[in-house]
């Protein structure tokens, strides 16, 4: 290939392939004519190769320190340089960790009375982190408040379904409350039941509870038979003494 009288030559390698004088082992000039010692130009397709890799590294590397320092500017951010770095390797957790951030943003504005853009960002947050449990809670309540029962049932129950973690006694608490309202005692039942098998390490303190909870929804449903099946298998307390007396009542007025 020629531009002008000046040969252009491709070539793999540089110096040790084609004595010419390189300019950063990119591009050299040799003599094609005799005489004339810049009548050929060579470019080193290796070492073209090598500049586009390390012009991509650097703005790959440069697109991953923009995207944390814009993520950074929000008040809750979870994100790390080195998640943003490793981004193609870790979509799924930076995901959760800007929800979790959302999540904090929508606790706080809940805090300020900021009604809207806190069921909005705990909307947002949840459908990024669905097992965050507190931020269900939180969300539940204010559904209450706004007399949109079935929509904080709904959160409540799928939370059970999603938590990684036991929820604990103040988001259970609420959510029998919520169910109890509408008489719904099987869901009781049916939380009761999943939390003991979801996590059987819990405190003995906690499944008596749970159990006590059982037991009075099953009562609610005229199920006491199944209330003096179950208590045959139970510890014996005063509580569960407590219960088997009430399932005997119950029974007899059936």
């Amino acid at each position: 290939m020629k531009i002008g009288h000046r040969r252009i030559r491709f070539i793999w390698g540089a110096s040790k392939v084609l004595d010419a004088r390189w300019r950063l082992g990119l591009v050299g000039f040799y003599e094609h004519v005799k005489g004339h010692p810049s009548s050929g130009l060579a470019f080193s397709i290796r070492g073209l190769l090598s500049l586009f890799l390390l012009l991509a590294v650097l703005a790959y590397v440069c697109g991953a320190t923009v995207l944390y320092f814009w993520l950074d500017r929000r008040p809750h951010n979870f994100v790390t340089y080195s998640d943003t770095l490793l981004l193609p390797l870790r979509m799924e957790q930076i995901r959760e960790k800007r929800g979790r951030g959302y999540i904090e943003e929508g606790i706080d504005d809940l805090k300020a009375q900021r009604w809207s853009r806190a069921e909005m960002k705990l909307r947002v947050g949840l459908s990024r982190y669905p097992q965050d449990t507190r931020a269900r809670l939180h969300l539940a309540q204010f559904y209450q408040l706004a007399q949109r029962r079935s929509a904080s049932l709904k959160l409540l129950r799928d939370g059970l379904e999603l938590a990684k973690d036991y929820p604990g006694r103040r988001y259970l608490d609420f959510y029998f409350m919520s169910v109890r309202q509408g008489e719904e005692h099987e869901h009781i039942v049916a939380a009761c039941e999943l939390s003991r098998v979801r996590w059987p390490q819990l405190a003995a303190t906690e499944k008596d509870w749970l159990l006590q909870q059982q037991f009075i929804a099953l009562l609610a449903l005229n199920q006491a038979d199944t209330v003096a099946l179950l208590l045959n298998e139970a510890a014996i307390t005063p509580q569960n003494r407590e219960m088997r007396v009430l399932a005997l009542l119950n029974q007899q007025q059936v």
